[in-house]
C-alpha cells in the first residue's frame, strides 16, 4: 500500500524512494502516510528502512526511526548499521535526549554509531559519549583508529575530568597517550599522582602536559620509582630546575640528596657543564656515593675541599691519583702531606713529599702534571722553589715549623 501511494503522489520519485524511503516521506509531510508508519513502526523498519536498497537516508530521518523504535536496541543497532550516508557532526544529535529514559538503547546506538565511524572525530563528540557513559572499549578505540583527526586536547570545557579520567583508565595504553596531541596543562598533579600509572606519567611529561613546579616536582619525586623519568623531567625544564637550585630552594635540596637521581642526571648529554657543576655544588658531601664520585672525576666537574674527603674515602689507588691531579688546588699544606704520606706506594718521590722534617730535594718526570703539581706547590708554601731540567722536575720542600 506504501508504494502504491508513493507511487500514485511522486512517480517521478520512486527511484528516489528505493534508497531514501523515510527521508522523502518526511519531506513529503504526507500525514496518513505518516501515521500509517507510525502505526506499524516495526514491520516499516524491517521491510523498508533495512531493505537492500534503502542506504541512503539523511541523518534525520534516521533518528527520526530510532526514536520511535528506541526499545529496540537490536533493531536501532541493524538500522545504523546498514544506512551508507549518515554522518553526525554532534554525536548528540543522535537520540541524545533520550539518554536519561533509553539509555542502554542510546548506549548502543552511539557504539554503533563509533564503531563504524559515522560521527565527526572531535574531542568534543569524545567528551559527549564520555559524559554519559565513561571510558568504554568503543570510544577508546574510536580514539586510537581517529587520533590523527583530531585536534590538540587544550584546557577548555570539561577535558580536565575526562583527561584524568581517560589517562587512568585501564583500557587507555601508552601507545594511545603517545598518539594523542596534548595542548593541556597540568598545573597541579597533587590530585591525580596516586591514580596514573608510572608509565603514563612518564608520556605526560615527554608531552609537556605537567607544568614544572617544585610542589610538582617534590610529588613526582616521591611517587616516581624510575629517576631516569624523573631525570626525563628536569632535562626538559632544566633552566627553571637550575634556577631554584641558585635560590637555594628546600624542596631542591630535599630532591638532590637523591644519589640515583643525581647519577642520571650527571649522565644527561643535555645538561651543560655548568649545570653539573651547580647540581655538584648544591649536594652534601655524604651525597656522593661511588658511581658518583667516579663520574664527578671522569667529567672534571666541580667540587670542594669536603667533598673532594668525601670522593677520596671511597676511591682505589689508581682514582686517588687522578683525583689528587686534578682537584690539587682545594688542598692545603698540611692535606698535602697527609695525601703523599697515602700515596707514597705510587711513586718514591711522593714518600719524599711527605717528609717535611727538614729541606730535602725531590724529583718528579716532567709532565703537564707534574708542573702543575710543582706550580701549586710553590703557590701553597710547601715547596720553596723548583727547576725543570731535561726530563725531570727538581723541587725544594719547604722545612715544616
Amino acid at each position: 500500500m506504501l508504494n502504491q501511494i508513493i507511487s500514485w503522489n511522486f512517480p517521478q520519485k520512486e527511484n528516489v524512494a528505493l534508497r531514501e524511503n523515510y527521508t522523502m516521506i518526511l519531506e513529503a509531510d504526507i500525514k496518513p502516510v505518516l501515521e500509517y508508519i507510525d502505526d506499524n513502526i516495526e514491520a516499516y523498519v524491517k521491510n523498508v528502512t533495512l531493505s537492500k536498497e534503502n542506504t541512503q537516508e539523511s541523518n534525520k530521518a534516521v533518528v527520526g526511526v530510532l526514536t520511535k523504535i528506541i526499545d529496540d536496541k537490536e533493531l536501532c543497532c541493524d538500522v545504523i548499521r546498514h544506512q551508507r550516508k549518515i554522518e553526525f557532526n554532534d554525536l548528540a544529535d543522535c537520540n541524545g535526549e533520550q539518554t536519561e529514559k533509553s539509555k542502554d538503547s542510546v548506549k548502543a546506538i552511539w557504539d554503533v554509531i563509533l564503531e563504524e565511524n559515522k560521527v565527526v572525530a572531535s574531542w568534543n563528540n569524545v567528551r559527549v559519549y564520555w559524559k554519559h557513559f565513561g571510558v568504554t572499549k568503543n570510544l577508546v578505540s574510536f580514539v586510537d583508529v581517529n587520533y590523527a583527526k583530531l585536534d590538540k586536547l587544550d584546557n577548555e570545557d570539561d577535558n580536565w575530568n575526562f583527561v584524568v579520567q581517560f589517562i587512568k583508565s585501564d583500557l587507555v595504553d601508552v601507545s594511545l597517550l603517545k598518539k594523542i596531541k596534548f595542548a593541556l596543562v597540568i598545573t597541579d598533579i597533587g590530585d591525580i599522582i596516586n591514580k596514573i600509572p608510572e608509565d603514563k606519567v612518564e608520556v605526560l611529561l615527554e608531552k609537556n602536559v605537567i607544568s614544572f613546579t617544585l610542589d610538582n616536582l617534590q610529588l613526582l619525586h616521591d611517587y616516581l620509582d624510575d629517576e631516569r623519568i624523573m631525570a626525563k623531567f628536569i632535562v626538559s625544564n632544566q633552566d627553571l630546575f637550575f634556577a631554584k637550585i641558585s635560590e637555594d630552594s628546600e624542596a631542591v635540596d630535599y630532591i638532590v640528596k637523591d644519589q640515583n637521581l643525581i647519577l642520571h642526571l650527571i649522565y644527561q648529554d643535555e645538561i651543560s657543564t655548568e649545570n653539573k657543576n651547580k647540581l655538584i655544588a648544591s649536594i652534601d658531601a655524604d651525597t656522593i656515593d661511588i658511581e658518583i664520585a667516579k663520574k664527578i672525576i671522569e667529567m672534571k666537574l666541580k667540587i670542594n675541599r669536603e667533598q673532594f674527603y668525601a670522593i677520596w674515602n671511597q676511591v682505589d689507588q689508581n682514582l686517588k691519583v687522578k683525583l689528587f691531579y686534578q682537584y690539587m688546588e682545594l688542598l692545603t699544606v698540611d692535606d698535602f702531606q697527609d695525601i703523599f704520606q697515602q700515596l707514597k706506594n705510587q711513586s718514591s718521590a711522593f714518600e719524599k713529599l711527605a717528609q717535611r722534617e727538614a729541606r730535602k730535594q725531590v724529583k718528579l718526570f716532567n709532565t703537564p702534571d707534574n708542573i702543575k703539581l710543582a706550580k701549586c706547590l710553590k703557590n701553597k708554601g710547601y715547596i720553596t722553589s723548583f727547576n725543570k731540567i731535561d726530563t725531570k722536575i727538581e723541587m725544594r720542600i719547604k722545612k715544616s715549623q
